[in-house]
C-alpha cells in the first residue's frame, strides 16, 4: 500500500480532473481505479488510461512501481511524464531484478526529459 501511495503523491490528473479520487487507502488498493490484483499483490498498473476513467496525468514516475514485484503489466498513456524514467525501470538488471513478471510495458505519448534505453525491451519476459 505504501508504494502505491507514493505512486499517487508523484503523479497529478491532467485538466484538475479526479483520476486518483478512488484511491482511499483506507480501502482495499485492489479496488482502485487502473489497480488490477491477483489476490492481494499488484499484477497490473494502468495509470492514465482513458479506459480506466483518466484524461491523462503528470509528473514523474515514482521508484515504488519498480517495487511492486508482480507487476505483469505497466501502463502509464496518455500523459505528460516530464522527468526522467528511475533508475528502477531505466537499468536493464533492475528490471530483470525487481520487474522480472513484467510483460506488457507502455508508456507511449509521454513527453520524458530523457530517451528510454533499448535495452527496457529485452528483458526474458517482454521478448
Amino acid at each position: 500500500m505504501e508504494r502505491l501511495q507514493s505512486i499517487q503523491k508523484s503523479l497529478d490528473d491532467f485538466f484538475g480532473l479526479n483520476y486518483f479520487a478512488s484511491w482511499d487507502f483506507t480501502l482495499d488498493p485492489c479496488n482502485f481505479a487502473g489497480v488490477y490484483c491477483d489476490r492481494d499483490k499488484v499484477i497490473a498498473l494502468n495509470l492514465g488510461d482513458p479506459r480506466a476513467g483518466s484524461p491523462g496525468l503528470t509528473g514523474l514516475i515514482d521508484p515504488a512501481i519498480g517495487k511492486l514485484s508482480a507487476l505483469a503489466e505497466l501502463t502509464i498513456v496518455p500523459g505528460r511524464i516530464i522527468w526522467s524514467l528511475p533508475q528502477t525501470l531505466s537499468q536493464l538488471k533492475n528490471l530483470r531484478g525487481e520487474l522480472k513478471r513484467l510483460q506488457t510495458l507502455d508508456l507511449s505519448f509521454n513527453k520524458f526529459s530523457s530517451s528510454i534505453p533499448w535495452s527496457i525491451g529485452t528483458p526474458p519476459a517482454l521478448l
